[in-house]
C-alpha cells in the first residue's frame, strides 16, 4: 500500500526535485544545456523551472518592473498546452486556476463549467495581452503552471517537453527572472575569482557632456561599467549586468516629482523643493553614497 501511494503521489519526482534545489543554479544551468541539445527534460527538472518561473512572474516587493505582455500571453498558451495533455481528474483543480487568472467576462447567461470558464478566460486575457498598448500582466499566471506541471496527471513526458519546447525561450526567461531575485546569481556555472585585471579592449569609452562611460569586461566575463564625472574627481561603479539593467531603467522611468525604488537603487529628482527638477539623486542600497546628476543628462 504504501508502495502504491508513493507510486500515485509521484514521490520519486517529489524527492528528485528536493535534490535539485539543493545547487538551483546548477540545475538551471544543466536544464538550459539540455534545452540546447534538444534533449527532454525529466518531470522534476520542469517542476523547478516552474517554482522559479513562478517567482519571475510574480517578483518582489522590491521589484517594481514586470515582464512584458506578451510573455505572459505564450506563458499562458504554455499553461493551456499543460491542460490540454491531462489523463483525467484535472477538473477538480480548475477552480484554482480560475481564481488565479480571474472569470472570463461571459455575455450569455449560459452557466461554464469551470473547465469552460478557465479555457475562455485564458483567451480573452491573451487577447487582452495582445492589444497594442495592453498594461494588464496576470501575475499569478505562474502559480497555475507550476500547479499543473507539478500535480496534474498528464501524458508521458515526451508529450510534455514536446508540448513546451516551442515556448521554452520565454518559460526560461521567467525562470532566469525568478533565479535572480531568489539567488541574487546568474545562471551560469561558478567560477574561480581570479584578479588579472580587466579587458577594456571590446567597448570604446562614451563622452557625453562632463560625464565619461567606461565599459569593462572583466576575467570571469562579467559586464561592468565606471560612470566617471572628472569635474568632480569622482567614479561611480556600475555591475553586474543585471544591475546595470535597473540602473537604465530607473533613469528611464523616475518621474518629475516622483522617486524611483527598486531592489538595487532608489532615486529622486529636486522638484519638490524647486518646483523643477534640475538634480537627480539616486542610492544604491549596500554601499549607500548618494551621486547626483544634472537632470537633463537623465
Amino acid at each position: 500500500m504504501l508502495l502504491e501511494l508513493a507510486k500515485g503521489e509521484r514521490l520519486d519526482d517529489r524527492l528528485e526535485v528536493t535534490e535539485l534545489l539543493k545547487h538551483p543554479t546548477e540545475t538551471l544551468v544543466a536544464i538550459r544545456l539540455k534545452w540546447e541539445q534538444k534533449r527532454l527534460l525529466t518531470r522534476a527538472e520542469w517542476v523547478v523551472l516552474a517554482h522559479y518561473l513562478q517567482i519571475g512572474c510574480e517578483g518582489t516587493y522590491e521589484d517594481v518592473e514586470a515582464a512584458g505582455p506578451e510573455s505572459f500571453a505564450e506563458l499562458l498558451e504554455a499553461f493551456q498546452a499543460l491542460r490540454a495533455l491531462r489523463t483525467g481528474g484535472g477538473e477538480k483543480r480548475d477552480p484554482y486556476y480560475l481564481g488565479n487568472i480571474g472569470p472570463p467576462v461571459v455575455a450569455t447567461r449560459k452557466p461554464l463549467s469551470d473547465s469552460e470558464a478557465v479555457n475562455l478566460s485564458v483567451k480573452q486575457l491573451i487577447r487582452t495581452l495582445r492589444e497594442p498598448g495592453s498594461a494588464t500582466r496576470p501575475m499569478f499566471a505562474g502559480r497555475n503552471f507550476y500547479v499543473a506541471i507539478r500535480d496534474e496527471d498528464l501524458q508521458d513526458i515526451a508529450a510534455v517537453n514536446h508540448a513546451r519546447l516551442p515556448r521554452m525561450p520565454t518559460l526560461f526567461r521567467f525562470a532566469a527572472r525568478g533565479h535572480w531575485l531568489q539567488e541574487q546569481r546568474p545562471i551560469r556555472p561558478r567560477r574561480e575569482s581570479k584578479d588579472y585585471g580587466f579587458r577594456s579592449s571590446v567597448f570604446p569609452q562614451l563622452t557625453a557632456e562632463d560625464f565619461r562611460l567606461s565599459i569593462l569586461l572583466s576575467t570571469e566575463e562579467d559586464l561592468t561599467m565606471a560612470l566617471e564625472m572628472p569635474a568632480r574627481d569622482v567614479t561611480y561603479p556600475l555591475g553586474p549586468y543585471l544591475q546595470i539593467r535597473e540602473f537604465a531603467t530607473m533613469l528611464t522611468r523616475v518621474k518629475e516629482s516622483g522617486h524611483w525604488k527598486g531592489r538595487e537603487f532608489f532615486g529622486y529628482t529636486n522638484a519638490s523643493v524647486s518646483g523643477t527638477a534640475t538634480q537627480f539623486y539616486f542610492r544604491h542600497r549596500s554601499n549607500g553614497s548618494r551621486p547626483c546628476l544634472p537632470k537633463r543628462s537623465v
